[in-house]
């Protein structure tokens, strides 16, 4: 169907005398374009137009020929119901109104529970088609002390949806319930949306709720696709969680008699190439061992001390202190000329083989340098002295 302008119209034919006496009349008259499609110049026919007048008898009206026009595209957009929020609850004479904000076109379930303790919510029928931005439901409640009520979206259409952080402000969406608001209801079957290759993106890569989501790239499929334009979603929000660090106490080895080692934590569930610059503060960490506790394992205790992170959940697993007896030399042999030694060693510790002539005076000599300890027994060797006796040590350190 088409419509046409009349506002300049000229009538070729009529003479001088009748001008004002033969009018063109638009009453009844029908025009269609070729075409339903969306186009330019598009030819377009009219039938039905008559002349009016007190001289029209004397003429014969030939239907205009030649007309065309444009259609241009249908703007199309995407239904999106928000969460709603309740903006009041009233009581008159028994009666409960309820009111929220609300999309056209939301389709919302209006429930109640007499007790927030309890699990079960009953639904009050029938449901709700809002037809603006604000929709009600009103309730019967007699003489209850008490009653709560929530809106539940049956519609949501196209939502965003929520993630946990990753350190991108990378979004995805949800279009199990999409609704096209302004597409004919004969093109309803030949129109989908289509959402290969769209883009979304939270306002903020950070941890929080109600972040806002823009969308490009959705575009429209199907055979009447082409008559239509599509509007990207606007009003779109969801949340960002956070992502769980675990942060475990090292564990840790000392000989007896030696001072507790530095305790240390480590991390895991970093995202996106972060480190320990995004924390602030540090993690507790403390042990019941002392310098003279008896050899066995004591359990390494981590918490959250003072340790912070905008976008990171903490999980936090304890270590083992494992305290080991005094070294001693449990291998002498003698090899030619060398005298060879060993004993266990304690990862993290190093050892350092010493000797004196007497025990009595002198001083201990180191033999070599400081040996690491790896969990396993080391072998030292000596050349024996012209000394008739050697006496031997093993100090330990960190």
């Amino acid at each position: 169907m088409a419509t046409i302008t009349s506002n300049n119209v000229v009538l070729a034919g009529v003479l001088a005398g009748d001008v004002n006496n033969v009018k063109l009349s638009t009453n009844g008259y029908a025009a269609n374009f070729v075409s339903p499609n969306v186009g330019t110049g598009i030819g377009v026919t009219v039938s039905g137009l008559t002349l009016t007048g007190s001289a029209a008898g004397n003429y014969t009206l030939s239907q205009p020929t030649g007309l065309s026009a444009n259609i241009a595209s249908k703007i199309v957009t995407v239904l999106t119901v928000p969460s709603p929020v309740i903006t009041s609850v009233g009581l008159t004479n028994g009666i409960v109104t309820i009111a929220w904000n609300s999309v056209p076109g939301g389709m919302y379930r209006v429930q109640y529970n007499n007790n927030l303790n309890g699990t079960t919510w009953s639904n009050l029928s029938p449901d709700v088609v809002a037809t603006g931005l604000t929709a009600t439901q009103t309730n019967f409640v007699d003489s209850l002390p008490q009653q709560f009520y929530r809106i539940l979206v049956l519609n949501p259409g196209l939502t965003a949806n929520n993630k946990v952080y990753d350190g991108t402000t990378t979004a995805t969406l949800n279009t199990s319930n999409v609704v096209l608001i302004g597409v004919l209801a004969a093109d309803t079957n030949n129109v989908q949306l289509l959402t290969n290759g769209y883009v979304a993106n939270f306002a903020s890569a950070d941890v929080g709720t109600g972040i806002a989501v823009t969308v490009s790239g959705l575009t429209l499929t199907g055979s009447a696709a082409g008559n239509y334009t599509l509007s990207q979603p606007v009003g779109l929000s969801a949340s960002i969680t956070p992502a769980v660090l675990t942060i475990s106490a090292v564990n840790q080895n000392m000989t007896y008699g030696l001072s507790i080692p530095p305790l240390t934590a480590s991390y895991n569930g970093f995202v996106n190439g972060e480190g320990t610059n995004v924390l602030s503060g540090a993690p507790s960490l403390s042990v019941s061992a002392t310098t003279n506790s008896l050899p066995g394992t004591y359990t390494i205790t981590i918490g959250p001390g003072t340790l912070f992170a905008v976008d990171y959940a903490f999980t936090f697993i304890n270590g083992t202190l494992t305290v080991v007896a005094v070294p001693q030399l449990n291998g002498l042999a003698l090899n030619g000329s060398q005298f060879v030694f060993s004993w266990p060693t304690v990862t993290g510790q190093s050892y350092q083989l010493q000797y004196r002539d007497n025990l009595a005076v002198g001083t201990w000599t180191s033999l070599g340098g400081l040996v690491p300890g790896t969990g396993n027994p080391v072998i030292v060797t000596n050349i024996p002295s012209a000394s008739p006796q050697r006496f031997f040590r093993v100090v330990v350190s960190y």
